[in-house]
This record gives C-alpha cells, structure tokens and sequence, in this order.
C-alpha cells in the first residue's frame, strides 16, 4: 500500500498584497528649449515602497494626441537616482507633449498626465541645446561670425602698426 504525504509550502510571491501604484513625481526636460536637432531627455523620480517599481516610460505626441502617439523606456539611472527616457529630435516648430507611467512589480499602474493637461515642450529654431539653454540660431550665428571677423580685423591692423612702427624705429 503506498502512502501520499502531501506538504505544503508557503510561496510568498513578489508583490502579493501589494495593491498600491507606484508614485511618481514631476518630471523634468533637459535641455529645457530644445532646438530642431536635439533630443530631449525626461527625467522623473518614481517610488514605490510596497513591491518596487518594475518599469517606467514616457508617452508622447506632436499632433496632440490626434492620431499618434509614441513610447519610450525610461530605465532608472543610478548615478542621478531617477528614471530617465529619450525623446528623439522633433522639427522646428513642433509642440511635444508626454506623460509618465510606471508599473510595480505587482502590476499596479499609475499615470502622471499633469492632471489631464499633459507636460509640454516647443522645438524651437536652434540647431540643439546649446550651451547653458542658449540655442545657437541662425541670426546668433551671424552675430557670432561678425564678432569673430571684427577681431579678425583688429588684429591685422595692430600687427601691421606693430610691424610699421618696428620698420621707423629701425631706420
């Protein structure tokens, strides 16, 4: 006669009991104008205490959310301690708008929308970010080379003085 010995074992799985959603907080842009060649990197903290956070990303749209809309991962980065995703380069003129999610590990989801009014950022004309939130445009390029050439010429005309002025002081 056999004997069937049947134990149980309790298996606590991860995130059972867990029915709370991740929180997350107000993210950032950076850079905070973008120009028309520069891709735009959200950062966002998220924290969830029950489970821990098992993913996050970003959603967004440049037709207001008309007729499509994109999703980008945001992995966690350990050296700023938040979650970062890419929004590729948009063309001049272009109005991104985007949302955050995040799913726990025991599948609870939250959003992050900004109350249904989506965070926001315009392209502007630059070619990219620029330095400090300055977007190099077409007119401040000008500038610049017109300030580079008047230097240019400054110093043609204090080393021919100082080549002139050797010249009559030696005859």
């Amino acid at each position: 006669m056999a004997l069937l010995l049947v134990i149980a074992i309790p298996v606590h799985a991860q995130g059972a009991g867990d029915s709370t959603a991740p929180s997350i907080g107000i993210p950032s842009v950076s850079p905070a104008s973008p120009g028309s060649g520069a891709s735009v990197t959200v950062s966002v903290d998220v924290n969830d205490t029950g489970s821990g956070v098992a993913s996050v990303s970003i959603v967004y749209s440049t037709d207001n959310w008309a007729s499509s809309n994109n999703t980008v991962s945001a992995p966690y980065v350990p050296t700023s301690d938040n979650y970062q995703g890419t929004i590729p380069a948009q063309s001049q003129g272009s109005y991104v708008s985007y949302y955050v999610v995040a799913l726990d590990a025991a599948g609870n989801r939250a959003v992050n929308n900004n109350s249904g009014g989506f965070f926001a950022y315009d392209v502007t004309g630059g070619f990219g970010g620029g330095i400090g939130g300055f977007n190099i445009t077409n007119t401040s390029m000008w500038i610049i080379a017109a300030i580079l050439g008047a230097i240019m010429v400054a110093m043609v005309v204090v080393m021919k003085r100082r080549s002139g002025s050797k010249k009559s002081a030696g005859t």
